[in-house]
């Protein structure tokens, strides 16, 4: 059966609109593109008890998690390094939902200094709320298994499962660093 030609162009059409509008759906936030970063990119500062400090310098494809002291900004422990391998700007991993501000990014650890944090070339998920150009809250993806000083991270082998595991429901995310300031 031959189809006409205002048929061909049609369907032709039809085919090209379905191709761009699925594309608007596509929320594929691991592309890392130039035009598409983390909207926590920056340096983050975490007032402790003085003079121990915590920063996090965020770039479009890294985050470097320190512990030190800010006044002589000596940062004596890099604890990990992590990069982001995936992040959504707009919604929490694993369909769990959040009222503010947020997002998350998956990591895939580079360096750490104990497995408290994580290991080479695992996966973990960073998590952000209540995001204001000035403030936020942190928290890293933490179930610890074992019992101090032995105690490890449980983190994941792929992208896939720590997107999929690494949630609240799953008691990964009791605790949030809050009140934590861009500088």
């Amino acid at each position: 059966m031959l189809l006409s030609p205002k048929k061909k162009s049609f369907i032709l059409l039809l085919l090209f609109s379905l191709f761009v509008f699925s594309a608007c759906f596509d929320d594929d936030s691991s592309l890392l593109s130039p035009e598409l970063k983390p909207e926590i990119t920056g340096t983050w500062l975490l007032p402790g008890f003085a003079p121990y400090e915590e920063k996090w310098v965020i770039v479009d494809n890294r985050i470097t998690y320190y512990s030190g002291t800010v006044a002589t900004d000596t940062w004596s422990t890099t604890n990990y390094i992590g990069e982001i391998v995936q992040f959504n700007n707009i919604m929490f991993n694993a369909g769990e939902s959040e009222t503010s501000d947020c997002g998350y990014a998956v990591i895939r650890f580079i360096y750490a200094d104990n497995a408290a944090w994580g290991d080479v070339d695992k996966y973990n998920i960073f998590r952000w709320k209540n995001l204001t150009t000035s403030n936020v809250s942190f928290s890293q993806g933490t179930k610890l298994i074992g019992t101090y000083p032995n105690s490890t991270n449980q983190i994941f082998n792929s992208v896939d499962d720590a997107v999929n595991q690494a949630t609240d429901a799953a008691g990964y995310f009791g605790y949030y660093s809050s009140n934590v300031t861009n500088i």
